[in-house]
């Protein structure tokens, strides 16, 4: 399904739960299953502390794959990009946020992105935003159309990875996790793509995408590596 994940014959888009109610995500994109060697290159990613990974996994993707699902769906265009924010004491653990490395990495691989966007990310930006662990008001990078933007979703301190959670306990432990900071932007964002690693039960997009719908963002289009 398109909006929640779950599998469908390949010639239905939408499972009969979201087209009775009012999905909080528009578009869901994965474009790997979670085995084999993308398995080992997001555990690379994510646990060995091998940031380039993302990069590699990223080539393996179609370069119009978003594009064309934008397309497809009748979606707008991105106006912001959010990759999935882990709280300030993981972060200073891990020394980097991984969904961030894979939007990096999509921002150079998709031929959504412009290369004057892509130009924008250049090294010594990328550099403020591996360290934001250091930072008390980090910086984003900010563009007229597409915009990466790391202030206006924030992840509290003090929750269990989910990782280590089976599907109920994922969605509990989700529970008020997520906060907006409204003062961050100026307007709301009509579209926005989410970013993360993997999806396994989609508790955590879910629970972004539905603060953001409750904010009032319009369209919420999510991209996870893989699925679990």
């Amino acid at each position: 399904c398109k909006h929640c994940g779950i599998r469908l014959p390949i010639e239905i888009s939408c499972c009969v739960k979201c087209l009775s109610t009012d999905p909080c995500i528009d578009s869901l994109i994965i474009p790997f299953k979670y085995q084999g060697s993308i398995k080992q290159l997001i555990i690379k990613l994510k646990f060995n502390k091998k940031p380039l990974a993302a990069t590699v996994l990223a080539i393996l993707i179609p370069a119009d794959l978003l594009s064309n699902v934008l397309k497809f769906d009748n979606l707008g265009t991105i106006s912001m990009v959010i990759p999935i924010p882990i709280d300030r004491f993981r972060l200073a653990g891990r020394g980097f946020n991984q969904a961030l490395e894979i939007t990096y990495a999509l921002m150079q691989t998709q031929s959504l992105f412009t290369q004057a966007q892509i130009k924008l990310l250049n090294i010594n930006k990328l550099s403020k935003l591996r360290n934001l662990m250091n930072s008390s008001n980090p910086s984003n990078l900010k563009n007229p159309k597409n915009q990466l933007n790391l202030e206006f979703l924030h992840k509290k301190i003090g929750y269990i990875p989910q990782s280590t959670l089976n599907k109920s306990e994922r969605q509990r432990n989700l529970n008020g996790a997520f906060k907006l900071n409204l003062k961050q932007i100026s307007q709301i964002p009509h579209t926005v793509l989410l970013v993360d690693d993997v999806f396994t039960t989609g508790s955590t997009l879910f629970a972004c995408a539905q603060i953001l719908k409750d904010a009032g963002v319009k369209q919420v289009i999510a991209f996870a590596l893989a699925k679990a």
